[in-house]
């Protein structure tokens, strides 16, 4: 089920546009989907408006996560949070179980756009590890909101394919843009972009 809500104001009250969202907010849209859409070859990488101030740096962090419990790895970049022009905080919770040994774990960020590289490459979960990710400061001039997406780049088909998430709410005057509970199955290259 594909669900896509527009928040408008008019005139000082709330106006939904769809059937499905409640809204609250003048300039906030949001996509939710359980759906996947057909792999691409090319898509438009969303990146940093202005990454000369703050992310303009590669950054990486590792965590042994034992099978049996389960855990995450939790990222926010920079270190001086949401006061800082540009933001991005990750969190990925990998399920208890669902690693077949202890494994180290590995998020590499390249500071410029949202773009993340999970190792060790291939791992596989048995329940897909779940991704979340609040970004701020990302450049939204001239993108399609309802083409946003978070997909993985499948390396042996050439192309870039869609993974299942529950919402993708984008707060444009802020350059705002949260993913809620991405899928994702195994360890590959992750980016959020535009198809």
């Amino acid at each position: 089920m594909l669900k896509i809500a527009r928040r408008y104001r008019i005139g000082g009250k709330a106006v939904v546009l769809g059937l499905l969202t409640l809204v609250r907010c003048s300039e906030t849209n949001s996509l939710e989907t359980g759906i996947s859409t057909p792999a691409k070859e090319n898509v438009n990488i969303l990146k940093f408006a202005n990454t000369g101030l703050s992310l303009a740096k590669k950054a990486t962090l590792s965590k042994m996560i034992v099978a049996e419990v389960g855990g995450s790895l939790s990222f926010l970049f920079p270190d001086g949070g949401p006061g800082e022009d540009a933001m991005l905080a990750v969190t990925l919770t990998v399920p208890p179980g669902s690693l077949s040994q202890d494994t180290e774990i590995s998020l590499s960020f390249d500071g410029e756009s949202l773009d993340f590289e999970f190792q060790p490459d291939g791992t596989y979960f048995s329940q897909p590890a779940r991704l979340d990710v609040d970004a701020n400061g990302v450049s939204l001039a001239g993108v399609n909101f309802q083409n946003i997406s978070l997909f993985y780049n499948n390396k042996e088909q050439r192309n870039w394919e869609p993974m299942r998430m529950d919402s993708v709410i984008i707060t444009e005057n802020a350059g705002r843009l949260q993913l809620t509970n991405a899928r994702i199955p195994h360890f590959s290259r992750y980016v959020l972009a535009e198809e």
